[in-house]
């Protein structure tokens, strides 16, 4: 186990451990390592400022180009032969549109066509934004989410520390230093939605080493803090408290975050939100319009807070373990990146959300051909394909129903003697072309 701004975490035992990246938990698979043992593994990560780890071959997608090869390439395939970027297009089924990534590289965003041509890049070094919290470890450096405007600026978070406002040429257009991380949500209205902390002492978990304390935040448009609703004091008052309590009794085991110099508990880990829009209250009455679905790591369970009670009205736990980016589809389903559920491997779940019934799944075959140990995203397109974002191998693939790749993103942001390291790619969302047409032609 290793401490620093994104924790430690206890590994299960299906999962084979390679390495630890410097200041951050880097569980890796033996077989992501190959023969490559002149300089450790460790070294390496350490020796690169931002946040990568050790790429792995892509040996299903090397299948699926040879089948399609060996078939003349079938139409709307277009063969890729480079190693990074987009490997594999097939323009009959996917799901058309622009893609937006930022990865673990530096403080950069990316715009690109789906052949993986960059139409437009917003890039601001951290030292530039005047009374941002200081920068604790480099794994800080890249954007940990981003999301973009309709006028072509950007909100971007540097995890733990500041959420900021760019424009579309990337001037800094407000900061809030309130040690924003994981996620963030724009709002209709022009709000913000975001994930905040502070360490505190908190009665009844921890007597003597502080508890790192979530918050769901709400700032204004232009960065003003407006709400903040603990997510411990949320579960305090629900039957659910109780797994927290366990955990913190727990202290040899519990996940422990440093900031400021400060060692803390990091019992929740809280990484993803979404506000519900109230469609699916059918279902349940705790998906009520402006409640919010809020992710905790470390206790593998999905909670909804409702913001006004400042309560947890559903808690649920399930067959993952680790999760990250539990999504409700249109079809009031529960589409999660399952990090370690899958014989210590990933997989995308799509369930029942009162349930648990699976309704679809995505694999790697073999399981170690899909694996992030944290981060990770899936997300539902409108013509039915779910694109996914393997972090901790730079990777993005677009899959069918039926489970076949459709489009395929390689980061090519690599490092390395032998560019054997690979930038931790945090998101890749797909955009429709005409939702950034009017700023990005001028």
């Amino acid at each position: 186990m290793t401490r620093g701004p994104f924790g430690t975490r206890q590994m299960p035992s299906g999962a084979r451990v390679a390495g630890l990246l410097a200041g951050a938990l880097a569980a890796l698979p033996l077989a992501a390592c190959g023969e490559r043992a002149a300089r450790p593994l460790e070294e390496r990560l350490a020796a690169q400022p931002g946040f990568w780890f050790e790429a792995r071959p892509d040996a299903a997608l090397e299948q699926r180009q040879r089948e399609l090869a060996a078939m003349g390439y079938a139409d709307g395939y277009v063969p890729v032969p480079a190693a990074t970027g987009v490997t594999l297009h097939d323009r009959e089924r996917a799901q058309p549109g622009l893609n937006l990534y930022s990865s673990g590289h530096g403080p950069e965003a990316f715009l690109i066509d789906m052949e993986g041509d960059v139409l437009h890049r917003w890039s601001l070094p951290y030292d530039a934004l005047a009374g941002a919290p200081p920068m604790e470890h480099p794994s800080q450096v890249g954007w940990r989410r981003v999301r973009l405007l309709a006028d072509g600026s950007l909100l971007a978070i540097h995890g733990g520390l500041a959420l900021i406002k760019i424009d579309r040429d990337s001037r800094l257009v407000w900061l809030f230093p309130g040690h924003a991380h994981h996620d963030l949500e724009l709002l209709p209205d022009g709000r913000v939605l975001t994930l905040t902390r502070r360490l505190r002492i908190v009665d009844g978990l921890s007597a003597r080493e502080p508890v790192v304390e979530d918050f769901v935040t709400v700032l204004s448009a232009d960065g003003e803090l407006l709400l903040e609703v603990s997510l411990i004091e949320a579960l305090r008052t629900s039957s659910s408290f109780g797994k927290v309590v366990a955990v913190a009794r727990r202290p040899d085991q519990a996940q422990r975050l440093t900031t400021g110099g400060v060692e803390a508990l990091d019992l929740l880990h809280a990484n993803s939100i979404q506000t519900l829009d109230g469609r699916h209250v059918g279902l349940h009455p705790a998906f009520a319009a402006g409640n919010v679905l809020v992710c905790l790591r470390e206790l593998d369970a999905l909670v909804v807070v409702n913001l006004q009670r400042r309560r947890v009205v559903w808690y649920r736990e399930g067959a993952w373990l680790a999760p990250h980016d539990p999504r409700l589809t249109d079809e009031g389903h529960l589409l999660i990146f399952d990090n370690m559920g899958h014989d210590g491997y990933s997989q995308v779940l799509e369930l029942d959300p009162l349930t648990g019934e699976e309704l679809w799944a995505f694999r790697g075959d073999p399981p170690e051909s899909l694996y992030s140990t944290f981060c990770g995203t899936a997300r539902r397109l409108a013509n039915g394909n779910t694109l996914l974002t393997e972090s901790c191998n730079g990777r993005a693939l677009e899959v069918t129903p039926a489970g076949a790749v459709v489009w395929a993103f390689h980061s090519p942001h690599r490092a390395g003697e032998e560019r054997e390291l690979v930038a931790v790619l945090f998101e890749v969302e797909r955009l429709a072309a005409e939702s950034v047409a009017a700023w990005l032609e001028r």
